[in-house]
């Protein structure tokens, strides 16, 4: 009798303990606190920097197909030698990038190119990024706009050999929502000049 009531009794106490572990399992974890002080407002800042602006609707209307023509000024005392070419325009990150694939020539050879540009909010500039067939170097740019965006003026560079440091200047002018125009050019009045013209397809 006394092994019957105590095995009845451990079982009462396994079952028990089972309700007891089972329970437990079903509550949620608990929440691990959230950033608080000058890290929160760091957070809150950042989450405020990193929605798009009206820097930013201004650049994604660009997207969309053009033809592009480009005249390259190998000196300013020779006309020009001019190529034909397309690009397309795309937005990325929920608005936040404009993206360029485009496609030509160079020197008589063919040439793609894949460009990114945006808005930094927090350091209140234009910076973009040049990449293309006829080379391995990443053109950097930051730029500034005194019109909302019409004309922006970029200061661009990328390394050469030896870490030598090459800088540009690119000047981009919209014309209307249909055209545009971008001008590279070099830090001497005689440095090659390349510019292109962006009409969109109807």
């Amino acid at each position: 009798m006394n092994n019957v009531r105590r095995t009845s009794v451990v079982g009462m106490f396994l079952l028990g303990l089972l309700y007891t572990v089972l329970a437990a399992s079903q509550q949620p974890p608990p929440q691990a606190p959230g950033p608080q002080g000058r890290v929160a407002k760091e957070v809150q800042r950042e989450q405020q920097e990193s929605q798009p602006q009206a820097e930013h609707q201004i650049l994604v209307k660009r997207a969309g197909d053009y033809v592009t023509h480009t005249k390259y000024y190998w000196t300013p005392r020779n006309p020009p030698q001019e190529s034909a070419g397309t690009a397309r325009f795309s937005t990325m990150l929920d608005g936040r990038f404009l993206v360029e694939e485009d496609h030509g020539s160079f020197i008589d050879q063919p040439s793609t190119g894949y460009r990114i540009y945006g808005y930094n909010n927090g350091a209140k500039q234009y910076e973009a990024v040049w990449t293309y067939t006829r080379s391995t170097a990443i053109l950097t740019m930051t730029g500034q706009s005194k019109d909302g965006g019409k004309t922006i003026d970029y200061a661009a560079q990328f390394d050469e050999a030896q870490h030598k440091i090459k800088k540009l200047f690119v000047h981009f002018q919209q014309v209307n929502d249909d055209e545009f125009v971008i001008e590279l050019s070099g830090e001497m009045p005689d440095d090659p000049r390349v510019v292109t013209t962006y009409t969109r397809r109807k």
